[in-house]
């Protein structure tokens, strides 16, 4: 087998050289004009060719591998809170998100599978955020939601995606704590 980011021989998903490179977060905070704050753990430039796999099997377990560098290790001092995904619907075979989501299960954070869907399934990928704004994803919230909550994704592009959940989270009066994402592709 080869690593799927180098392509040297292993045994496992990455090579022990990459494996402690991806082990080295390079956590980022971007506030987004609603007030969001979002915290990447990689540069998108790093994790760009692996994150073109969550379409195909070998996504899940490179995701797997790397949410469990990044997310399962992510902790914060709050209180109790849900970890929900954006659209964590099964694709291709497994969600990708909840698959983050998994990795975030701590004493004091919940994963909460199905939470909120997107019932405008249109494709961002490589859109313009004028775009983006006027094919609104329709996020709807499909559960009763009695603590504040983290929002997880895979990466973010414009914030757009993150922006639409929010708001349909904060209308419903949820306290949105902040969100976490592998990537930012701003950064």
């Amino acid at each position: 087998m080869l690593c799927y980011n180098c392509s040297k021989p292993t045994f496992k998903i990455f090579c022990s050289k990459c494996e402690k490179d991806f082990k080295q977060l390079e956590c980022k905070r971007r506030i987004l004009d609603d007030g969001l704050e979002v915290i990447s753990f990689y540069k998108y430039s790093k994790i760009k060719n692996l994150l073109s796999h969550k379409h195909y099997i070998s996504g899940y377990f490179i995701l797997n591998k790397l949410a469990s560098y990044s997310y399962k290790r992510f902790r914060f001092k709050n209180e109790l809170a849900y970890a929900i995904g954006l659209d964590d619907d099964i694709k291709e075979g497994y969600s990708h998100t909840a698959i983050l989501l998994k990795n975030m299960k701590a004493n004091n954070i919940i994963p909460c599978y199905n939470v909120i869907k997107a019932k405008n399934k249109v494709i961002y990928k490589g859109k313009s955020l004028a775009f983006r704004k006027k094919n609104k994803r329709n996020f709807e919230l499909l559960k009763n939601i009695d603590k504040p909550v983290i929002l997880v994704d895979d990466i973010i592009t414009t914030g757009e995606t993150l922006k639409q959940a929010h708001a349909v989270l904060k209308k419903a009066k949820i306290n949105v704590l902040f969100a976490v994402v592998l990537a930012d592709a701003k950064v």
